[in-house]
């Protein structure tokens, strides 16, 4: 999407380009660093870390923002029809309960 609006390149493309690898190739290569990010901040959070909990959990917080959008696209800045149904759905057609 990112590229067809004009905007930045994503990881994704930056790493074809660094590398020459196929799409393919860096998906698989920028999700690998994706789980091992999470696996450091789980290790944080269980563990123990320098940091305050309230640090920790306001990282994991943001980073759990950052993986929906990365994964399910920006809802705000270019919302596809899945996007727009899920508000609808949550605001103006509200579940009723009898």
């Amino acid at each position: 999407d990112e590229l067809e609006t004009g905007e930045s390149a994503n990881s994704i493309t930056c790493y074809m380009k660094e590398t020459g690898c196929s799409e393919a190739m860096a998906r698989q290569h920028i999700n690998g660093l994706i789980d091992e990010s999470w696996k450091r901040m789980n290790k944080c959070q269980i563990d123990g870390s320098p940091f305050g909990k309230h640090l920790v959990e306001t990282a994991i917080n943001l980073a759990r923002i950052s993986h929906c959008t990365y994964q399910h696209g920006d809802a705000h800045g270019r919302p596809d029809s899945k996007s727009k149904n899920r508000v609808v759905s949550l605001i103006i057609e509200p579940i009723s309960i009898m």
